[in-house]
């Protein structure tokens, strides 16, 4: 069984234009998710994340957060989604 981001990899490389995210503000390819993904997760590893850390993003969009989660993946941490509908208080308790 294959996780997620190793999914987008394979996507991309059998369907690097077909569409992998998209909403109201755009659409992003597989081969833009996965060279997306790939710089970000090269940089969280960079910035310290380990297999098994936490990672909050705190995005306002879909294609955003999902390119966060895929990169929080393949960097091996753990994705923790912010909305930004949340109270204050609760994204505090989050942290």
């Amino acid at each position: 069984m294959k996780l997620i981001h190793e999914v987008v990899i394979d996507q991309a490389a059998r369907n690097p234009s077909k569409t992998a995210i998209q909403d109201e503000h755009g659409k992003m390819s597989y081969a833009e998710l996965e060279a997306k993904s790939a710089l970000l997760a090269y940089d969280l590893k960079r910035a310290g994340v380990r297999t098994g850390d936490t990672v909050a993003v705190y995005v306002p969009y879909v294609k955003e957060i999902l390119l966060g989660a895929v990169s929080t993946w393949r960097a091996g941490g753990v994705f923790l989604s912010f909305d930004d509908t949340y109270p204050v208080e609760r994204l505090d308790l989050m942290l």
